[in-house]
């Protein structure tokens, strides 16, 4: 029987599945709650390609390294609560010595600030620490709580040379994703900020890519008093809000309690905000992650200093984006071209063949005429001696009944193979001339018998 049969790894042990051609995720994960007892919602499919959607055919899908794992729903956790059960865990497993790391909470909102031409020459408060390292797997258990949320963000984190890898960010708040940023912040805070970019941040890499510019991917917290004086202070500010609209996708996502836990297992941040630069030469680089921002002119300075040593990298992939777009122009000029050739012939083919199919079935039809004629009669007094001369110089003796009519000298001609479409029968004395509205005369009717000889023309020449 056709269909698809793989394993998916559960607890270690293989399970064999095999479903049908049309099964989709929807399919395999009832399958696996009749084998493991596991609720379709607390499943968790490990490998699992990030486009597979509840309805996919999964025989379009590569489902090699397939690992089910069991994430059982819990109430949501006060995170106050969950803060304290993180420090007694860590103090539970580190040294007495050390004390546990907690992010601090800046609340309250910063002096204004005065944007002059001075300030743009230090950036020492913004702390960039794209360099920070991954905590190892037992600090990430002293810190990290593993819930239902995190597991479907980062079942295995990656690193480069024991930093965070920027495969690993992008997955991590790809799935953050907060479209409405700007629309919210105008209707809650009347606050006109720099327009977010609406898709994922894959898509806003490309789209970045296609426009030579760095992609500044903000990580906003509601909870968090530095960010909404970020957003109220910095970002709708007018040199900001230019610098970033001119230069930058400007993304946003937005870091729930659950996902700053994880955040925070990744890299050992202090402060919100969190701004990272990104760019992409042909594969995703982070050029800068800066925490705590608060001070306007530094931060102008620090996107001034990333704009201008990232200038001739982002022309050349500029250069090559509009060098690509151009080909694939010319490419798809050509190919619509070639399409519409092909259409043409294709369509000048079509009527050919139609109106040679016509011309046979009109010639078929006028040979079946030769079928309805009676057989010769023999000579007598009832028969009608006809002498037709055709174009050509052609000449033709047949007899006919006296009672047949001039429609049945027409069917005889069209049976004999004579392409003459619409006849006339002519005499030539006395001269008459009979049309098709005359052919249901007999030969008696139209003074033909007992002989005549008959000029045969067509009547549109």
């Amino acid at each position: 029987m056709d269909g698809i049969v793989f394993d998916v790894l559960f607890n270690g042990q293989p399970l064999p599945i095999q479903l049908s051609l049309d099964s989709t995720l929807n399919d395999l994960k009832e399958m696996l709650e009749n084998f493991t007892g596991i609720p379709r919602n607390e499943q968790v499919l490990i490998n699992l390609p990030d486009n597979v959607k509840s309805d996919t055919i999964l025989a379009q899908v590569d489902l090699i390294g397939l690992e089910l794992l069991h994430i059982p729903e819990q109430p949501p956790v006060n995170n106050n609560v969950q803060q304290q059960q993180e420090q007694q865990q860590q103090q539970q497993q580190q040294p007495i010595q050390q004390e546990p790391y907690i992010p601090p909470q800046v609340v309250g909102q910063h002096p204004p600030l005065n944007f002059h031409e001075d300030d743009l020459t230090d950036d020492d408060d913004i702390e960039d620490f794209e360099n920070l390292h991954v905590q190892q797997p037992q600090q990430q258990q002293q810190v990290y709580q593993t819930s239902r949320f995190a597991t479907n963000f980062f079942p295995d984190v990656q690193t480069d040379n024991g930093q965070i890898s920027t495969s690993s960010l992008i997955e991590f708040i790809d799935q953050l994703h907060y479209p409405a940023f700007t629309e919210e912040m105008m209707n809650t805070y009347s606050a006109v900020v720099p327009q977010s970019f609406a898709k994922s941040f894959k898509e806003a890499m490309a789209e970045g890519r296609r426009q030579g510019k760095l992609v500044m991917a903000y990580l906003h917290s509601f909870n968090n008093d530095m960010s909404m004086t970020f957003c109220l202070d910095i970002l709708r500010s007018e040199e900001i809000f230019q610098l970033i609209s001119e230069n930058f996708i400007f993304w946003v996502a937005n870091i729930t309690p659950e996902a700053e836990a994880l955040f925070f297992s990744l890299i050992q941040f202090e402060s919100y905000p969190i701004v990272a630069l990104v760019a992409n030469y042909g594969s995703p680089q982070l050029i800068s992650m800066m925490q705590g921002v608060s001070n306007k002119s530094e931060f102008y300075n620090k996107l001034i200093t990333e704009i201008e040593s990232n200038q001739p990298e982002l022309e050349r992939i500029r250069d090559e984006e509009e060098e690509s777009h151009q080909h694939r122009m010319i490419v798809e000029e050509q190919d619509l071209a070639y399409q519409e050739s092909l259409k043409a012939d294709k369509e000048k083919k079509e009527k050919l063949e139609k109106e040679q199919r016509e011309a046979e079935n009109k010639a078929q039809e006028k040979l079946d005429h030769g079928k309805l004629v009676p057989p010769e009669p023999p000579k007598s007094k009832d028969s009608t001696q006809i002498v037709f001369k055709l174009p050509g110089d052609v000449r033709v003796d047949r007899r006919f009944n006296s009672t047949d009519t001039l429609l049945t000298l027409r069917n005889y001609l069209d049976g004999e193979g004579c392409e003459i479409e619409n006849y006339q029968f002519v005499t030539q004395y006395p001269k008459k001339v009979f049309k098709k509205e005359d052919f249901n005369l007999t030969m008696i009717e139209a003074g033909l018998h007992p002989q005549s000889i008959l000029n045969v023309r067509d009547e549109d020449n």
